[in-house]
């Protein structure tokens, strides 16, 4: 559940941000900076790094790197 939630919060970001799609899997590092620059600060570090786990597990899920 949190996975799909740090999927959910990722997305609405890049949404926010214009981030295109083609830049979104495989998450660029920019985008994949910008994402934990806009949590850090409205976030708890343990929670920041399960966003970041679900987005882990989202790209290995679809073999992208």
């Amino acid at each position: 559940e949190m996975y799909g939630t740090g999927l959910l919060v990722f997305y609405e970001i890049c949404d926010q941000q214009g981030t295109p799609e083609d830049e979104r899997c495989p998450a660029t590092d920019i985008v994949l900076l910008s994402f934990v620059c806009t949590l850090v600060g409205c976030y708890s570090k343990s929670l920041v790094g399960n966003y970041l786990a679900g987005m882990q597990a989202w790209h290995l899920i679809y073999q992208q790197p």
